[in-house]
């Protein structure tokens, strides 16, 4: 079975271009067959941005953590885990300024 994950990152959310073309081929590549879609929309739930928790976190060992250096370095786990997991990425992202938005950056 192939994993698509779909990102959006548009504050327009359904409204954006970008999210809705992201969305249609998400939804036709699963149409294809034995897919199986897990939707990030970073909008409706945002990423951290990264904080000194995380980066001391990552470096120390796990039993020296704090709790909130537990949560930071858990979260990111959890994000890349789901990148790497994917067989397919479909990213919808508008442009802000010229760039990126910050929850897609984040």
């Amino acid at each position: 079975m192939r994993k698509i994950l779909l990102i959006t990152s548009s504050p327009r959310g359904t409204e954006s271009l970008s999210t809705r073309f992201a969305t249609e081929i998400a939804h036709g590549l699963r149409a294809q067959g034995d897919t199986s879609l897990t939707v990030r929309d970073l909008v409706a739930n945002p990423p951290p941005h990264i904080t000194e928790d995380y980066i001391v976190g990552r470096a120390a060992s796990p039993d020296s953590r704090t709790t909130q250096q537990n949560v930071a370095v858990e979260l990111a786990r959890e994000l890349v885990d789901e990148l790497c997991a994917a067989d397919i990425i479909v990213l919808g992202s508008g442009m802000i300024n010229f760039g990126p938005s910050s929850q897609l950056k984040a």
